[in-house]
């Protein structure tokens, strides 16, 4: 992370981080609303945009990999029909 960019602060204490709350809005709203000035967060139009373009170059008829960690791996927001545990040499979360 840029030394210049604040860090999104974690969502106000109360508002609970799950499924339900990612489906219908709340947490992204959350983080809009205590964002710091300099943190600009994609508009829900870019975010369609974004995931438009990258299922558009992906097969249909062929399976779709999400790669996740932290809590996805335990409570993933997203219905799933398989699950593979995974490491990626080199990479890490976190600074």
């Amino acid at each position: 992370m840029s030394a210049s960019l604040s860090p999104l602060p974690p969502p106000p204490a109360g508002q609970p981080f799950t499924r339900e709350s990612l489906f219908d809005g709340s947490v992204m709203a959350a983080l809009k609303a205590c964002a710091p000035p300099d943190v600009r967060l994609r508009t829900q139009e870019e975010l369609d945009a974004c995931l438009d373009a990258t299922l558009a170059s992906h097969d249909p008829a062929e399976d779709l990999y999400l790669f996740g960690y932290g809590s996805l791996m335990w409570n993933p927001a997203i219905h799933h029909i398989d699950a593979a545990p995974a490491l990626v040499r080199g990479w890490g979360g976190g600074c």
